[in-house]
Parts: structure tokens; C-alpha cells; sequence
């Protein structure tokens, strides 16, 4: 069986409570290997599989998992035996049940992601990342040996490491712990951490591929002395830099890394970083001014623009070269010497900077290529207009920027945002420009390929593009109209929850060091490639000049927006899509902008004259943080000192001391990781955001508070955790300012003329005000709430074949089975329905969609001479054949447009019948289709 059918396979069968062992899981699925085998070959790949899975979990009295694996990635598995962008998670269970063993676990469906170093180097079927339980409440009902295994989280997360320990049997693999993190998100806030577990060995390994933990620890990092001496929190943050999702681009040889222009590298010369630029001022030594940022040639990024498919080469590029991380830009000498056709343009060359350089990398001359290769995490790209948060209003308020401005661009955001849903109802191409933009469908479609569920996009707005497309109106369909209005209503929501500001004269972009040293300080310089509207004119700029501000996020301080001049600077112009910030000083820009550096930091810049004029400049805070030690506890134990395993199996290429140091640093990260609290700063950004609405940016505690956020940022890297006690140390200070912060204590919306009143509050009270009467407006303008839900032209093929049918016995008969198998198709909705609860909405679709499109023009055995039912037959499994239209046709007649259930089995048939009645229409595949969107020449 191809791996991703093994997968599979497995996932159904931990899902029906077998075992987690090989042998076990082996011994209940080879009983039904020749019908995977036969489900593999099938042209219909999704459905024979789903079909012979069913099949295996009906034995065990139990139905398929709700997880579905996407028809994008059906497609894409069915071409090779792998995909490099599939993804394998899971979840690992504590179970309270003396009669089954303390830790289970189960598999999610197969997923897209983007890769990584470590897939890139042994292929993402190696890693498994599951989910990890957090600590029970040891109160909760259990016997005695589980009660004590929760006692306390560190003992609970101690018998969770123990047992990865032993390696985990599945897919006929060995699995063993290599990496926690934190892997928290809305969805999963009861537990926040995940553990990516590696193959060592088993199926499908080649025995010179066999690699224990330790030695692909040692792969990544190599174990040498300098490494070693580095404490655990800072070396295991290092292990993350391999798993950064990164796109594969330049390779370089060892004398292209680090060359001195007039000292070059020589092949098999020592690697050795760059030195950071500081200046000092009498006897005072600055900050490193250009801390993660250094330079490559012109071609390398000419290489990365062909590899990405970019319109022009960008100016700056984020991304992990061996033990190195953070920010390269484009050399603005070489790129004009080139220009002057001065410079070789094909010269291949990057430099690293002390500051980059994590930990020591391998050195010799035959690297592993993936060490020399730039993983591009992101790059800088044309600006786009950008929204400022709540805590960048905090400080401008505290700044001196007065209420109306804001209330301005507030009401002028929401004015050209609902102006635009306003102009698109009535304009089919209007309106699929926008069901593009706000169902967000560009990152979609790059991440993974569009999923169905039976015969339409599982996403709403994909189903929405796909009856626009086919010609549905949502004035004329019903059905299309209530998809519509649910993402009119998600609209109207997200603005009344989230304010966000956009201000059209503001972006986000890379901040970078001014390599050319000539920006005097407080000068920045901001050059767009393709420029930025401006809407009072109407005309694209393609500079900046004049004071602006600059800001980072989080912003906490009242010092985190400064107030900067923008200049010409002649030797800088080509540095376009990117801010360059001035290396003068003893403090860098970047750091005074909530202790940022340029390691690929983007900034919020902003020119509106309404915003900046009023901004009143303070000089910066200081921020070192007195009270650490009252807040925070420090993890500072060095990897050398760690107490070793005495028994441990040898690893190919490692001396014992090796094996053992890196078996106890896996071991002391985990628990590390698995004993800190997450989303803290989260936490505590929303426990400063409200105390402000009460009291000034500038006081005391508010202070203090930032300090913390700002301490919270780093903190896993640096060791620090807060201490058990700053719930309670928190309080006992919100108590001495007389302030209440309990749980639950919202501050609502005031209102706008409330000059008393917090500033963001009055600003939300205005957001609401508008928003309730624009959407009135709306309504009460577009009637959204009746459009028919019949459609001739969908029937008209049904009606045309029943006339025949009165003339034509056979054809009658054939007419009248299909209605037969229809009703029971719709028999089988129904009572899956009416068991909703037992089952997912998807499987419930999946299940009669299997059904729906398996009927044919006769039952199973029964053959025909008649010429019109023997092209039905032989062409009744192809989508779009004409028996499957003619269905579409006879399903929509009987059950009508109001049904769900005809959409979600004939959606695609439906669309065919539609387009054809349309007029003049065009066929495109599915990769074509999903690389496609609105021109806005045309809107």
C-alpha cells in the first residue's frame, strides 16, 4: 500500500479503539487489504476509499472519523504515492479509565502545509505532530495510580514524556520525541502544546536513512563544545528554526557565505560572521545598529524572483541560511555598479552578520546542501494601505492626536468598505470580486487546492464563486441568495466585534539598516516600486518625504510610535518596498519601537497628515525593567551541565558523550517547554489594554505592565517565566490603585460627543452607530429576503425527457427508476439528518453523494439495446456526461431549488446546466481555476 494509504488506514483504525502497536493495527487491517489495494487503483480514488474504510469501521460498530481528507489533496495523492506538502497530526489522550493505558492516541486526516527544512532533508512522512493533553484536575473521578500521575503538572508532563521514551509503534514505524512548542490557537485553547514526533526507523526506511533523534539533532545543531555551552531555552529555541515553514531557494557554495570584497573567501576557508556595526560616543558603546540584517548580491535575489515567480527582484528577504537567521537586502552599491554594467550581474555572493548567526554550523568543505541552501520565509513586496490596532490608538491618543481625525478615518473606512458591498450586489462581476476578497480565498488557494464536499466546495464563498460563475444571480436563486445573505451577515459581524482602522496614507513594511551609513539619525528613507494611492488625489506616490511615524507592534509604551523625517536620499533609491532606518547613534530606531531589531521586523508607517501633524514627540522610556525579578523566574542551566542518562543506544556519527548530552537535552527541553505557561502575553496585552482605558499610558502601572509584555515576547528563548504568584501579585497592585480587573469586567462602547469618556471606547461607540445604520441602509435597499428557488433551465432537460418518455416505453421505465433511487437517496439524507447529532454534516454528504452519483439508468445486472439508455449507460460514471445532467435535471425537479440537499450532490451538474442556458460558456480544470481571479479592469 502507498504510506498515505497506510495512513489512512490506520487513522480509521485507532478511531474503532484498536491498539496503538504495530502489530496489532497490522493484524485487523490485512484482512481487508486486496479491496485497499483495489480502492487505490480506482479512478474515483476518494470514494472507493471512503467506501472500503466504511466498510472496516461498520465491523466494529462504528462509523468513519468526522475528519476528512480534502478533494484537493485526493488529487494530488492520487497522482504519486506522496505529497511533500502532506501533512500527518494527531492527538494523544489521558485516559481516566483504569482498563486502558494511561496515554492513547488517534490520527487527524491527511492536511497540507508548507514545508520546512527537516521535510525537505528526510520527507515530511517522518514527522508526526500530535497534540499533547494538558494536566487533568487530579480531583476529577480515578483510581489511585492515574490520581497520582496528575498530582501535579510537573509529574504529569513527566509520565508524558515517559512515554514517547520507549518510541512509539505505528505505520510500522518507531516514533520518537523530538520537539514540543507551543502550539496554541483558538481552536485548541485547553491545550496549548504540540510534540513532533520523528520516524527512526521501520517501513519504508532504508537502513542507511535509520536516524535516531540524536543524531538529527546533531544534523541541525552541531554538538560541539560552543553549542553545548549555551543554556537549554536558547539552544532548543534554535531547533525551531528548521521547522519554520520556508520555501527552498538559492544554493550557495562555501565561498559564496561570508566573502570579503577584497579578501574573498577561498574554498575550504573557516566560516566566520561579519562583525555587527556599533558606534560609540566618547566613552559610551552603542547598540548593534543593524542587529539580523545584512546584504546579498543583485542575482541572488533575481534568482529567488524567477524560483517565486515575482513580477520584479525584491529589495529584502527574511529567511534561515544554515545556523543563521533574520533579514537580507539587495546591495545598493553592487545593484548600481551592475546597472552600469560595472559588476559581473551574475555574481552569487551573501554575507552574514555576528547578530545572525544562531549557533556555530557544521564547517568542511562537502556540506549538506541544505545548510548552504536560503529557506525564504517571506519577502518585501509592493505596500498596501494598513489598519492601526487598538494599542497603536492608545499611544497616539496619549501622543496628542485628537478624537475627530480618528473618528474620521474610522467613519471613512467603514464608508468605503460598506460603499463597496453596496456597488457589488448588483454586479456579478462586482460581486465575485468581492466574495474573492472577504471569504480570503488568495491565501486559501496558495495553502492547499479546493476542497469539496460531495459535488461543491466545502468553503461558502468557493460555492458562492461557483454559482456566479455558472451565471446564478442571487436576485433570480434562492438558494444562491441565502449563501449570500450568511456572508453578509459574517460581514456585518466582523465589523461590529473587530474595529479595525484602515488609514489609506499608512503600511506595513521590512525595516531595514541603512547599509550605506549616510542617513543622519532620526532620517528614515521610503521608495515604493509600484507606489501607494493616495485617495485625496487620486494619484499613486512613489516616495515618502516629510515627518512620518513608525511604530511596531505590540505597542504598549508611550514611546513605541516615534516621530521620524522621511528624505531623498540619492544612494538609497533602488532600497524600494522596504523602510531604511538610520544606523547613527547609540540607540537603533528599530529597538526603540518595543525593543525591535531587523531581523525581519515590519513596521506600521504612517504620513496622513491628520495623524502626524498633532503627534507630539517624547523622548524614549527607559526600558529596563527594575522589577523583573519580582515578576519572573530565570531557567538558566547550560546544555554542558545537564546530568546524562548512563545507558543509551549509540548513534551513527556521534561519540557517547554526544549521544548522552543531546538524549538529556531533548529530554530537559520538553519538560522545559511542557512546564511553562503559554499566552501569557496575550493575556496580559489585553490586562494592560483595559487598564489604560482607565488610567494614562504614562502611569506607573501601566508601565510596568508593558514591561512585562515586552519581557513576555522572549521569554521561552531567554528561561523566564513569570513567577506561580503574579495572579495574586497583580491584583494586590490593581488593589493599591483602587483599580477592579476581574474576570468578565468589560469597558462597552461610550458615547462619541462623551469627551470624558476613553478615547477607543468613544471610537467604538461611533463604529457601532454607523454600522447599525448602514446596515438598515443596506437592506432596506437590496431586498435580499425573496428570490424564487425554481429555475427552468435547470429543469428543462428533466421536462424534455418526460415528453419523450410518454412516447417511448423504455425511456419511461428508465425515468421511473431514477425517481425511485432518488427518493431513497433522499430517504438516506432524512435519517442521517434526523442523527445529526452522531454525525458530521460533511459525512452526511459524503454518504449520500457516494449514493446519488453511483445511480444509474437500470439496476445492476440488467443490460439494453436502446440506443438513447445504452449512451446513458455507457457514459453514467463520467461528471459531466449527459445521464448525469439528465439527473441533476430530474433531482432538482423533484426536490426543488430550496433543498440543500440538490446543491451539495449536483451542484457541479446544476452549474453545467445553468452556464449552457446562459449563453456562450467556457470549460477550465481545476488547477487553471484556482489560479484565477477578478481583473480589476473589468469592475
Amino acid at each position: 500500500l502507498p504510506f498515505w494509504a497506510q495512513y489512512e488506514a490506520t487513522r480509521v483504525a485507532l478511531h474503532c479503539g484498536l491498539p496503538l502497536s504495530n502489530g496489532a493495527l497490522s493484524d485487523a487491517l490485512s484482512p481487508h487489504l486486496a479491496e485497499m489495494q483495489t480502492a487505490c487503483q480506482a479512478k474515483d480514488l476518494q470514494r472507493s476509499w471512503h467506501k472500503v474504510m466504511g466498510e472496516f469501521a461498520s465491523t466494529h460498530d462504528t462509523s468513519l472519523p468526522q475528519q476528512r481528507v480534502s478533494t484537493g489533496l485526493w488529487s494530488a495523492l492520487q497522482e504519486g504515492e506522496w505529497s511533500i506538502s502532506a501533512s500527518m497530526t494527531g492527538l494523544v489522550q489521558f485516559n481516566t479509565s483504569p482498563k486502558r493505558p494511561p496515554f492513547s492516541m488517534s490520527l487527524n486526516a491527511l492536511s497540507c502545509q508548507s514545508s520546512n527544512r527537516f521535510w525537505r532533508k528526510y520527507g515530511s512522512d517522518r514527522f508526526l505532530t500530535v497534540r499533547l493533553p494538558s494536566p487533568p484536575n487530579p480531583k476529577r473521578k480515578m483510581d489511585y495510580e492515574r490520581r497520582q500521575i496528575c498530582k501535579t503538572p510537573k509529574e504529569f508532563h513527566e509520565a508524558l514524556v515517559q512515554f514517547f521514551e520507549p518510541g512509539i509503534e505505528l505505520l510500522g514505524r518507531v516514533w520518537r520525541l523530538f520537539y514540543v512548542r507551543d502550539g496554541k490557537d483558538k481552536k485548541n485553547k485547553q491545550d496549548p502544546f504540540q510534540a513532533i514526533l520523528f520516524a527512526v526507523r521501520g517501513e519504508g526506511i532504508k537502513q542507511e536513512d535509520e536516524c535516531e533523534v540524536e543524531e538529527l539533532l546533531h544534523w541541525h545543531i552541531p554538538l560541539v563544545s560552543k553549542n553545548l555551552d549555551s543554556t537549554v531555552p536558547k539552544l532548543w529555541s534554535r531547533i525551531s528554526l528548521g521547522l519554520t515553514k520556508t520555501s527552498a531557494t538559492v544554493e550557495f557554495t562555501t565561498d559564496q557565505i561570508c566573502p570579503d570584497p577584497r579578501n574573498p573567501r577561498l574554498p575550504g576557508d573557516p566560516y566566520t560572521p561579519d562583525p555587527d556595526v556599533r558606534n560609540i560616543v566618547g566613552n559610551v558603546k552603542g547598540e548593534i545598529m543593524d542587529d539580523g540584517c545584512s546584504f546579498a548580491s543583485p542575482a541572488v535575489f533575481r534568482k529567488i524572483q524567477e524560483q517565486l515567480g515575482l513580477k520584479e527582484a525584491p529589495t529584502a528577504a527574511q529567511g534561515r541560511l544554515g545556523g543563521a537567521k533574520g533579514l537580507w537586502i539587495v546591495d545598493p552599491i553592487a545593484l548600481k555598479e551592475v546597472s552600469q554594467g560595472k559588476r559581473d550581474p551574475n555574481e552569487i555572493w551573501i554575507r552574514v552578520n555576528e547578530s545572525q548567526a544562531k549557533y556555530q554550523e557544521h564547517q568542511g568543505p562537502d556540506l549538506d546542501c541544505a545548510w548552504t541552501t536560503f529557506d525564504l520565509a517571506w519577502f518585501s513586496h509592493p505596500p498596501k494601505p494598513a489598519d492601526v490596532n487598538l494599542q497603536l490608538l492608545a499611544v497616539l491618543d496619549h501622543r496628542g492626536v485628537p478624537f475627530e481625525p480618528l473618528r474620521d478615518l474610522v467613519d471613512e473606512h467603514l464608508e468605503r468598505i460598506i460603499q463597496e458591498l453596496n456597488n457589488a450586489i448588483d454586479d456579478r462581476i462586482l460581486l465575485r470580486n468581492w466574495v474573492y476578497a472577504n471569504g480570503k480565498l488568495s491565501n486559501a488557494r496558495a495553502l492547499a487546492k479546493i476542497g469539496y464536499v460531495g459535488s461543491c466546495p466545502a468553503a461558502p464563498a468557493e460555492r458562492l464563486l461557483m454559482w456566479l460563475d455558472a451565471g446564478f444571480r442571487p436576485q433570480d436563486q434562492g438558494h444562491v441568495r441565502e449563501e449570500l445573505a450568511k456572508m453578509i451577515e459574517g460581514f456585518w459581524e466582523k465589523l461590529r466585534e473587530k474595529m479595525h482602522i484602515c488609514v489609506p496614507l499608512s503600511t506595513n513594511l521590512f525595516c531595514i539598516a541603512d547599509p550605506t551609513g549616510t542617513l543622519k539619525e532620526g532620517e528614515v528613507s521610503l521608495q515604493f516600486s509600484k507606489g501607494i494611492e493616495d485617495p485625496r488625489t487620486g494619484r499613486r506616490r512613489d516616495f515618502v518625504e516629510g515627518d512620518i511615524l513608525v511604530a511596531r507592534n505590540p505597542a504598549h509604551l508611550p514611546s513605541d510610535i516615534q516621530k521620524v523625517r522621511a528624505v531623498s536620499n540619492e544612494q538609497l533609491r533602488e532600497l524600494k518596498d522596504v523602510v531604511v532606518f538610520s544606523r547613527q547613534g547609540l540607540r537603533s530606531l528599530a529597538s526603540l519601537l518595543s525593543g525591535g531589531d531587523y531581523d525581519g521586523d515590519k513596521c506600521w508607517i504612517c504620513w496622513d497628515t491628520r495623524i502626524v501633524e498633532p503627534f507630539q514627540k517624547e523622548g524614549p522610556i527607559n526600558t529596563s525593567f527594575d522589577g523583573e525579578s519580582e515578576w519572573f523566574t530565570k531557567y538558566e542551566e547550560r546544555v554542558n551541565k545537564l546530568p546524562l542518562p548512563t545507558q543509551i543506544q549509540e548513534c551513527r556519527g556521534l561519540n557517547p558523550y554526544q549521544t548522552k548530552v543531546a538524549n538529556a537535552f531533548l529530554r530537559a527541553g520538553a519538560l522545559y517547554t511542557l512546564n511553562s505557561e503559554p499566552g501569557l502575553l496575550g493575556i496580559y496585552s489585553k490586562i494592560h489594554e483595559r487598564y489604560t482605558k482607565q488610567f494614562s499610558l504614562a502611569d506607573d502601572l501601566a508601565i510596568e505592565l508593558a514591561k512585562i509584555c515586552a519581557s513576555l515576547v522572549d521569554a521561552p528563548k531567554q528561561g523566564m517565566s513569570l513567577q506561580t504568584n503574579h495572579v495574586s501579585l497583580r491584583r494586590q497592585k490593581f488593589a493599591q490603585k483602587g483599580y477592579d480587573d476581574r474576570p468578565g469586567c468589560k469597558y462597552l462602547p461610550a458615547d462619541p460627543d462623551d469627551i470624558t469618556a476613553n478615547i477607543i471606547a468613544r471610537l467604538e461607540g461611533f463604529a457601532q452607530k454607523k454600522i447599525a445604520e448602514r446596515k438598515i441602509e443596506f437592506e432596506n435597499k437590496h431586498n435580499l429576503k425573496s428570490a424564487r428557488y425554481q429555475d427552468d433551465s435547470l429543469t428543462e432537460m428533466y421536462r424534455a425527457e418526460d415528453g419523450r418518455a410518454r412516447l417511448d416505453p423504455e425511456i419511461k421505465a428508465c425515468l421511473r427508476y431514477l425517481c425511485a433511487e432518488l427518493d431513497r437517496v433522499k430517504d438516506q439524507w432524512i435519517l442521517m439528518g434526523d442523527r445529526r447529532r452522531l454525525r458530521d454534516f460533511g459525512d452526511i454528504v459524503e454518504a449520500c453523494y457516494a449514493e446519488y452519483f453511483m445511480i444509474k439508468p437500470l439496476p445492476d445486472g440488467q443490460t439494453t439495446i436502446h440506443p438513447i439508455i445504452s449512451r446513458w449507460m455507457k457514459d453514467a460514471e463520467k461528471p459531466s456526461s449527459e445521464w448525469q445532467l439528465l439527473k441533476a435535471s430530474t433531482a432538482f425537479y423533484k426536490w426543488g431549488g430550496d433543498r440543500t440537499t440538490v446543491w451539495y450532490l449536483a451542484g457541479q451538474q446544476l452549474c453545467e446546466l445553468k452556464a449552457r442556458a446562459t449563453g456562450m460558456s467556457r470549460h477550465v480544470i481545476e488547477d487553471i481555476y484556482q489560479s484565477l481571479k477578478t481583473d480589476r479592469r473589468f469592475m
